[in-house]
């Protein structure tokens, strides 16, 4: 077992082990919740905004049309999975959108549908059950 010491502003140091088995590199993010009483950390994927600036452009990007176009693969994805899984579109919407970022896990009032989703944890709010097996 791996052990880390709270500094004088709550700041920890993850064991190199710990973040090797993550995956994680200095100026990573993680989530960090509470569940039963145990710190839960999770790898938060890097989003677009993250990589902003990470590629030299020779002129002006039209962002309004990039976002649209996302935007519309979501829903483009969201829609079989509506029919399929029987679901309320927006949770299948959530789910896309949830699964493009890396969020594997979701807090919820209705886990009746995102248990639905392969790939997505999921737990009551205010109570924490994770499925044996994601994606029922």
């Amino acid at each position: 077992m791996a052990t880390a010491r709270v500094g004088r502003k709550g700041q920890i140091t993850l064991p190199r082990a710990i973040r090797r088995q993550l995956h994680l590199e200095e100026g990573d993010r993680v989530s960090v919740t509470v569940h039963g009483g145990a710190a839960v950390l999770q790898p938060v994927a890097r989003t677009l905004l993250d990589m902003r600036g990470s590629v030299k452009v020779n002129e002006p990007q039209a962002f309004e049309s990039i976002r649209r176009c996302v935007l519309h693969e979501h829903a483009h994805q969201a829609i079989p999975w509506y029919v399929e899984k029987n679901v309320d579109f927006i949770d299948a919407y959530n789910a896309a959108w949830a699964l493009t970022r890396g969020i594997r896990s979701a807090c919820t009032f209705d886990q009746e549908h995102f248990s639905r989703f392969d790939g997505i944890e999921v737990c009551i709010l205010g109570h924490w059950e994770p499925s044996s097996s994601p994606g029922r």
